[in-house]
Parts: structure tokens; sequence; C-alpha cells
């Protein structure tokens, strides 16, 4: 064999390999994302009694937030964890989840809050992501709301603040919409119904008292419409 044909030889090998390289990438990027589980997807812990589920979704993550009380921990150590809200994070748009963590159980304006139940969750445009609790009985017997911030998609939250002032002193069941760059919570307290806004990330709060006329009469759901109105039901 001549030195020309080898060399031929040897520039056919290299364009043939460089193609295969080509046809695989191409494959690769071609290739549909890896398909849904074929069936529900159990969240919380095997031997926990989790209640309560509350869901946000942005994008590819999919955030889950449940109550969760100390559990059985034969099939699991961590169904013991104390009783607290847990978030689970998806970043592959539900198809897998995280194990779950403690969203706060930190002191919150020197009150420590043990006994937590009622989440709600939500995510404002840049990809905060706030999750509002009740926090049971030990302010002076009182129940407070609570919202907790996180700035890294669920990862950890890095602040929590009281968002019923002195007028609800035994708030219940929040729920939670963000609109722009304000949140809101409706709560309520027998037949007082009211609503607070942050327009500083949770940081500060604003309650308003919204209605008076009925008892016992607590929100369900809220939406924003495209104009940036909120609705409570």
């Amino acid at each position: 064999m001549t030195e020309g044909e080898s060399m031929r030889r040897f520039s056919s090998v290299c364009i043939a390999l460089v193609l295969l390289c080509l046809a695989a990438v191409q494959s690769a990027a071609a290739a549909p994302p890896s398909p849904p589980p074929s069936g529900p997807i159990r969240l919380g812990y095997c031997g926990g009694d989790d209640w309560e589920p509350a869901f946000a979704v942005q994008g590819n993550y999919v955030y889950d937030v449940i109550t969760h009380y100390v559990g059985d921990t034969t099939c699991d150590p961590a169904s013991g964890n104390a009783q607290a809200m847990y978030i689970q994070v998806s970043t592959d748009g539900g198809r897998t989840f995280g194990a779950p963590h403690a969203v706060w159980n930190a002191p919150v304006n020197g009150v420590s809050y043990p006994s937590q139940a009622d989440p709600a969750i939500a995510v404002d445009a840049a990809g905060n992501v706030y999750v509002t609790f009740l926090g049971l009985g030990v302010n002076g017997g009182h129940t407070d709301i609570i919202a907790a911030r996180s700035t890294n998609h669920g990862a950890s939250f890095t602040s929590a603040t009281q968002v019923n002032s002195k007028d609800c002193k035994n708030c219940d069941h929040e729920k939670m919409v963000v609109s722009g760059g304000n949140i809101y919570v409706a709560y309520s307290q027998a037949q007082y119904h009211f609503i607070a806004i942050s327009r500083d990330q949770g940081a500060t709060w604003t309650q308003a008292t919204v209605d008076s006329t009925d008892v016992v009469g607590f929100a369900e759901t809220g939406v924003v419409d495209s104009s940036g109105n909120v609705y409570f039901a």
C-alpha cells in the first residue's frame, strides 16, 4: 500500500468517525423526554401521617407541601421526623421528586411553632417560592399565619414572617396567590374574613378586613385574572 493510499484510507476512517459522532449527537438531541410514571407517585413518608398537600408549578419545577405528623419508623426512620411543614421538589415536570425536608421550624419573632398545619404555596415570576401555614397555639394560645420564602427553588427557606396582625388571634384556613410583585393571603376568624398583602416579597404584611357578615366561611381558593385582579372564593 502506498503512502497516498494509506492517507486516503486514514482520512476515510476519520470522516466516518466524525459522521458517526454527529449522528449520535443528533440522535441524543432528538431523543424524547423520559416518559411520565405509569401510575401515581407516593409523596411524603412511607410511615408518615401526611395531610393537606398543596401544589405549585413553574416551568419544570413542581412543588408539593404537606403537613407531616410523626409516623411509624419501621419502613423508614425519617417517618419519625418532627411535626412540621415539609416540601418535596421535582425538577423534571413531576416525573421524580426529591426527599421531603422541613420548610421552617425556627422561631418567628422569637416565637416557636412546633405544631403546624394548613399549608399553601405559590411561586412568583422571579421563581421565589412562598409557603404559608398555621402556627398553632404557642403565641399566648393564639394561632398565627406564618409565611416562609425560598430563593433557591425550595431547597431551603431563609426567612419567615407573621402575616396576621392583632385583629386575628386565632386565624384559620389561609389561602395564597401571587400577582406581579404582590402576595395575597386570605384567612378568617369566626365571622371575620381578612386578606393580607405583602409588596416586598413577604418581608412585611398589611391586613384588611374584607367581610364580617357570616360565620365560618373559609377561603378555599384564589385566582388572578389577566388584569391582575385577585379573587378568593
